[in-house]
Parts: structure tokens; sequence; C-alpha cells
């Protein structure tokens, strides 16, 4: 009950107060604490209640697009789409991810799974926090304590079955620091996910979190850092996608 009770407290505390900015990119890497299994995430926000995230680990290699539909007052994604990056910028789907009710539902060809669920704002952790960046700018304050539940797709070969719940977590207002500049709040997070989150204290954005558990197989831990901010529109992001499979000759 104190749990469900600090989760629907965070869905109070949620307003759209603020405004997040459509059309802004939000570049990131994503390794290990000792930077090993670099990946860049790339985060658009198309609309309002909408993003794109791009992942890919080297130029010319496999590259993912994932788009995720938000709902801002709730604090949670609704639906998200599996797909890989083609190379006319577009996406090649090949999978859903559906919060309906009480329940998570994966499909991914044939083949559909049914995941219940606490009440409650949640996110999908191997998508990089970017549910979380996307939806975080529109709290009301921005120094406010939040919670949510955490799932995770983990495929293992020996295993039918690969959406996870690991349970709730909760971020609690450590501080107010400088971070590369400009001004953050530091936010210590415990339960399903453990570790330090730097937040945008104008925006609201991830800038960077350090968690003891990994999202995706052959990881140790997790480290997410931004890079860089573009607020150049729907034109900058069809430019950073395309440059993906520039030059890489026939395909």
């Amino acid at each position: 009950m104190r749990v469900a009770t600090v989760l629907l407290a965070g869905i109070m505390l949620a307003g759209c107060a603020h405004q997040p900015p459509v059309g802004r990119i939000l570049s990131y890497s994503r390794s290990n604490s000792d930077g090993s299994e670099l990946e860049k995430v790339h985060v658009y926000r198309a609309t309002a209640h909408r993003v794109e995230v791009n992942k890919a680990v080297e130029p010319c290699t496999t590259s993912a697009l994932v788009t995720a539909d938000l709902d801002l007052k709730a604090q949670q994604p609704v639906r998200l789409v599996a797909g890989k990056l083609n190379r006319q910028g577009g996406q090649d789907a090949f999978g859903t991810l559906t919060r309906k009710n009480d329940r998570l539902i994966v499909e991914l060809g044939d083949h559909r799974e049914e995941l219940p669920v606490p009440p409650g704002p949640w996110m999908l952790y191997d998508f990089d926090l970017a549910d979380l960046t996307a939806l975080l700018p529109a709290r009301r304050d921005y120094k406010a304590d939040f919670a949510f539940g955490v799932a995770l797709v983990w495929p293992e070969d020996s295993v039918q079955t690969f959406l996870r719940w690991h349970g709730p977590a909760k971020a609690h207002y450590a501080e107010s620091v400088i971070w590369k500049g400009r001004t953050a709040y530091r936010f210590d997070v415990t339960g399903a996910v453990s570790g330090p989150l730097w937040l945008d204290a104008k925006d609201g954005h991830v800038l960077e979190a350090k968690w003891a558990q990994p999202n995706h197989p052959g990881y140790t831990d997790y480290h997410l850092v931004l890079d860089a901010v573009d607020d150049g529109g729907a034109g900058a992001w069809r430019a950073l996608v395309m440059k993906h499979w520039q030059d890489c000759g026939e395909g």
C-alpha cells in the first residue's frame, strides 16, 4: 500500500505547467561505468506526446529506431514500437509494447506476452531513460521526489518469456549542483534501480545516471550521460539518422 501511495502521489504532483520543447534532440552515451560497451542514444521529441529514439554502436551497422507515445499527465509511456533504422531513415517495425490498465502487452510477430503490473508511472529500462527524459520535463516541480515502476526486456535463449517487472523505484531529491556548467538537481534513486540521477534544473530532462543494475545482456552496470542538445527539429533529426548510413556502400 505504501508503494502504491507513493506512485499515486507522483501522478498528483505531475502537471503540465512546463511544456517540453518539441523538436529537441538529446544525444547521450550509454556504457558500463568503466566506459566499455559504448553505444550512442539519440532522443528526438517529435511532438509533445511522442518521442523517437535511435541507438547505434557504429555507423553502417544495425541501428535501432524505437518510437514511444506518452501520457504526460500520468507520467508514463502507453505504447512503444520497436524497429530498426532503414536506409531511407524510416523504421522497419517488428514489435510493440503496450500499457493497458494493469497489463504490459508485448507483441513480436506471432509471439505475445502479458505481464501484470501495479498502477502508477513506469519506465522501460532498456529504453535508456528516454521515457523518463521525455516525461519528467512536464512535471510541475523539478525538485519534487518521484517514483516509478521498472520493466525490462531481457532476451535469453533458455526462456520463452523475456518481459520482466523489476518492481518500484524512488527518486529522492538530494542537492542542487553545477553539472558541466549548468545547474542540475541530483536525486538518489533506490529500489529496482539504484544510484545517482542528475536532471537539468531548467528543462527537467536527464543529464546523467550512474546505476548499479545493467539494462542489457553483456553489461555489468549502467552509465548514461548527455553529450549534446540540438533544437534543430525535424530537419536536424533527419540529417542525424541518415548520417548513420553515409558512405556505407550497397546494403
